[in-house]
């Protein structure tokens, strides 16, 4: 209804909801208040073990409810969450004779080196104001810093590469400090400059890890496999065409490209251009390429110049593009397969897989647990539609990036490589070097103003929090009384106010995330922007701040770099040109490296040259360790999934269990259709006659009757041998168990067998005083069927008749040798049970 309102823009009816909801969220409060206790958790400042056992002590004594927290650190405001629930604790559970709960002060923090703490206090005594938190103290060092004084370097430039250099140069001296790469974090306070960091630190040779939550469709390797994903889907998605083309695995060029680009072209619009150019023909053409079905396709230009060739493609483009549009044709063919292993095996034709473990680089940078974190992300989807295929996937991943959704990633650290993170995600980590880059003008603070609730549905109005805050907030829109525009200009003001907060309570944690040093830095010319960034306001208050503690000779542990003057101008244009070769020029060491092994294989290869059994010790220890790990990384991508058996089952169905337990779980988890085959419908019509002959030849007792051989329906699929089926017949007519009357044939029976109800038919059972004789019959050519079949059926008619079981016989009838085979032991009652619960 709120959002109706919103939608309709009807301000007059969207206050008057606002007021009704806040009368029943008061009252629905003074319930809850009286029956319940909130216990609010959050980070804490780290203590000595005797200032946690004397909170302990006073608060057990005090009060039986208990609020640890740290109200700077509280940055859930994008989860509608608030910092003065902290705060406010002790006023909304007091004791028992109306007084506050105590507070007991925690300000010593074992986390920081000196110098960091004191950094995290210049950016913070803004918030110790009595419009935020006054009743917060600033932070304490103890005595002996476990992390020393710590350090930190600071530096603002003119252009991004100048900042970049200057990162990979703080990176390299820690680095020869002895600190590894993987305590070393650059942060950031949007996911936009992770990606930023990525490339440069590659192009440096320094290995460097993704851990925020936010950018795995990001993610290099995974927008590789994603467009890889998108042509065998997608016919005109030609973006991903070109990414793949003039990607390191196929290296089309330039003149090429424009070659694939101009066929396409002319498949699309050729025939608009043909014959007459009257009127219709000139409007025909001007809306051209309006329906998307129109629109030139990479992907038919490739099918049809590796059909129908193209003279103006060099040799080697048009045998790159032809094994690239065959890998693609033999890919489309398995997309009806589980989307699971779909994507897994286009990960691994596409030369994904071995890729992410052919560097120790991108093994550093974690690229295989990211391919692997996507194939977890993609086991587990399910479009709303209860959709589960390529498409849906594809929708999904478009809809995700449009809308900025979070994507999870896995956090498992890769020794080696520099952590990025954003802010929001490292809350709760440390580090020994925390770096803060792009510490500029509307980037860290933002610029742009959080989410309202009077222009978005989705967040919840100030009123119907319960919670102290700005009156301003809190009252508006005022009860009443239209608005003015000076309501509206105080609303905004405050709501600034609440987000410059937030921010520096974001930039708190990003400091104390450090623990020996931290490097900040930013830098003027952005190309997204087209005015120059001057320094943040929490980029120079760091600075004063480094100056005064450089002035006082804080132990040498403070270094201030070149600090860039941003000088504006008036209505300056910033147009920053930014140069490279595309398609990118595959000259690093690692895939040249990657390239000569390639061609080394290929060559021996079309050369066929035999390989001689290895001789060497070292080799088969090679061999040996080659297997394990293979068996590791099956056992990883194969998870042992515990799948429970039905109550009820088939005598069939055990066997089958018992000959091959992988395929009768996996039948269970997805059953499959199965052919019917024509041995099986022989089986049953031989069956059949041997119960009507059991009954009109013989008299005996017959448990249950099957159709008459007259009326069974012989299907297309279903038709059996005839001349077969009367030799069988004829066969049984002379045999031993002709001669004497069954005692009864298709008997049916329920046991129960571990927990398990066991259900099946006994063919035939013959008395002979005290002694049970049961017979299966067979059809089948071979002598080969399961004793644990007729080990079922003694202790099912055992069971029935309250009968030891050695008075029962049980044998095979296989008609087609007019033979008799009755097994000399059976499995016991403990060994089938063993089987079904699988111990």
């Amino acid at each position: 209804e709120q959002k109706r309102l919103y939608n309709a823009l009807d301000y007059a009816d969207m206050n008057r909801l606002a007021l009704e909801i806040v009368e029943k969220a008061d009252s629905i409060r003074t319930q809850l208040r009286e029956q319940y206790q909130m216990v609010l958790l959050d980070e804490y400042q780290d203590t000595s073990i005797a200032q946690r056992a004397l909170l302990q002590k006073l608060f057990d004594e005090a009060h039986p409810v208990n609020a640890v927290g740290d109200p700077l650190q509280s940055i859930y405001g994008f989860r509608g969450a608030s910092s003065r629930n902290i705060s406010n604790f002790s006023k909304h559970f007091k004791l028992e004779g109306g007084a506050e709960s105590p507070v007991f002060n925690l300000p010593i923090t074992q986390r920081n080196g000196k110098n960091i703490v004191e950094l995290a206090n210049v950016l913070t005594n803004r918030l110790r104001l009595p419009d935020a938190h006054p009743e917060l103290k600033p932070l304490e060092a103890p005595e002996k810093p476990k992390y020393g004084d710590g350090k930190l370097h600071i530096s603002s430039f003119r252009t991004r590469e100048e900042e970049a250099a200057w990162i990979i140069k703080e990176i390299r001296d820690c680095e020869a400090n002895g600190i590894p790469l993987e305590e070393i974090a650059l942060l950031f306070r949007k996911g936009k400059g992770i990606a930023w960091a990525l490339k440069f630190l590659n192009e440096a040779g320094i290995p460097a890890q993704v851990r925020t939550k936010m950018d795995l469709l990001e993610v290099p390797e995974i927008v590789e496999l994603i467009a890889m994903l998108r042509v065998i889907a997608e016919p005109a998605a030609n973006s991903a065409w070109v990414r793949l083309l003039t990607g390191p695995r196929w290296r089309i060029g330039n003149r090429d490209l424009a070659i694939i680009g101009k066929h396409a072209s002319r498949l699309a619009f050729d025939a608009r251009v043909q014959g007459d150019r009257g009127l219709d023909k000139a409007l025909e053409a001007a809306i051209a390429g309006s329906d998307i079905a129109e629109n030139a396709a990479y992907g038919d230009a490739i099918a049809d110049i590796v059909e129908n060739g193209n003279p103006a493609l060099s040799k080697a483009a048009f045998d790159r593009i032809k094994n690239l549009h065959h890998e693609v044709q033999y890919l489309r063919a398995q997309a009806g397969d589980p989307l699971k292993h779909f994507v897994y095996r286009v990960a691994s034709v596409s030369g994904l897989l071995i890729e992410s473990i052919s560097e120790p680089n991108r093994i550093k940078r974690g690229m295989d647990s990211n391919l692997r974190a996507f194939f977890a992300l993609v086991s587990d989807f399910t479009a709303l539609d209860g959709e589960s295929n390529l498409f849906a996937l594809l929708r999904w991943i478009d809809d995700s990036q449009k809308h900025d959704a979070t994507i999870g990633i896995t956090s498992v650290v890769h020794e080696g490589a520099v952590q990025l993170i954003t802010v929001h995600s490292a809350k709760g980590l440390q580090f020994r070097v925390v770096g803060l880059p792009q510490m500029s003008e509307g980037i860290f603070p933002v610029s742009t103003p959080s989410d309202n609730w009077v222009t978005s549905p989705w967040v919840v109005p100030y009123e119907l929090r319960d919670e102290e805050m700005d009156l301003v907030l809190k009252r508006y829109p005022i009860r009443g009384r239209e608005l003015s525009d000076e309501d509206t200009d105080a609303y905004d003001e405050a709501r600034k106010l609440q987000d410059t907060f937030e921010e520096r309570r974001l930039a708190y944690v990003a400091l104390t995330r450090a623990e020996e040093m931290v490097f900040i830095s930013s830098s003027a010319i952005d190309p997204s922007v087209t005015k120059q960034r001057k320094p943040s306001v929490f980029f120079n208050e760091v600075l004063e701040a480094a100056k005064q503690m450089e002035e006082a000779k804080a132990s040498g542990f403070v270094r201030i770099d070149a600090i860039h003057e941003v000088v504006p101008v008036k209505g300056e244009k910033i147009h920053v040109v930014e140069t490279g070769e595309w398609p990118i020029e595959l000259k690093s060491p690692a895939i040249k490296r990657i390239q000569e092994t390639a061609i080394r294989i290929k060559n021996l290869m079309q050369a066929q040259t035999p390989l001689s059994p290895p001789t060497s010790p070292l080799v088969e220890e090679w061999d040996k360790a080659i297997k394990a790990i293979e068996r590791d990384i099956k056992l990883h991508d194969n998870p042992v999934r515990l799948v429970p058996l039905p109550e009820s089952l088939s005598v069939t169905q055990i066997q089958r269990l018992a000959k091959d337990e992988e395929s009768f779980v996996a039948n269970l988890i997805r059953p499959m259709p199965t052919e019917p085959a024509p041995a099986a419908a022989q089986g049953t019509a031989f069956h059949a006659f041997v119960e009507h002959w059991a009954h009109e030849v013989k008299g005996g007792s017959v448990a249950a009757t099957l159709p008459d051989m007259e009326t069974i329906d012989q299907t297309e699929q279903e038709r059996f041998d005839l001349p077969t089926l009367e030799r069988f017949k004829e066969t049984f007519r002379k045999s031993i168990w002709a001669l004497q009357a069954p005692h009864i044939v298709e008997a049916p029976f329920a046991i129960s067998l571990g927990g398990y109800i066991v259900r099946g038919r006994i063919d035939a059972v013959y008395k002979d005083g005290d002694i049970y004789t049961l017979v299966d019959w067979k059809t089948n050519a071979e002598a080969n069927a399961d004793t644990l079949q007729l080990a079922i059926y003694r202790l099912a008619w055992a069971d029935s008749l309250n009968i030891p079981l050695e008075n029962i016989k049980a044998s095979f009838y296989y008609v087609a040798r007019d033979e008799t085979v009755t097994p000399e032991t059976f499995p016991s009652r403990e060994e089938v049970i063993k089987l079904l619960l699988g111990s």
